[in-house]
């Protein structure tokens, strides 16, 4: 009979193995957002504001696409220089605006929406919906769990 591994053999196992999946899968979405011109992080803020029902600000928008505010500040001065995404005043807070798709901004959010449905179709579409059931379960409560790990001291 073999012996069980220690859980954090297995651990460590699951995590290498999470990360080496995560990293595939973001290469190959880079590499298929690439294919018509854009990029995971242009298409995260594109679609975070195509899909709200309001004008986001610069934190939602940050909070809604997991990116840190250093990371998405850049981005949304090139989105605003390239025509596709507009600012307005916030009236209740001086420091911040509202952010909301142009016109152009919007059509090209659609386009990318359709190219994500199909990248995610051919990433995932051998897998059973119940697998996949499975599995957005346990990456939501790994999420969970990892969001409030903090290191001993």
């Amino acid at each position: 009979m073999a012996k069980a591994e220690p859980a954090s053999a297995k651990a460590t196992q699951a995590y290498q193995q999470l990360y080496r999946t995560f990293s595939t899968l973001d290469r190959s979405h880079e590499r298929w957002l690439a294919g018509v011109g854009s990029n995971g992080a242009r298409f995260a803020v594109l679609s975070a504001l195509a899909g709200s029902d309001r004008a986001l600000t610069p934190s939602d928008v940050s909070t809604s696409t997991g990116r840190s505010p250093n990371a998405i500040s850049p981005l949304l001065r090139a989105l605003q220089d390239e025509g596709l995404i507009k600012r307005a005043a916030n009236s209740a807070d001086r420091r911040s605006h509202f952010l909301s798709l142009t016109a152009p901004g919007r059509r090209l959010a659609q386009k990318l929406e359709k190219e994500e449905t199909a990248f995610v179709r051919a990433a995932l579409g051998k897998q059973s919906a119940g697998d996949l059931t499975t599995l957005s379960k346990t990456l939501a409560s790994l999420e969970e769990q990892v969001g409030s790990v903090k290191r001993a001291r």
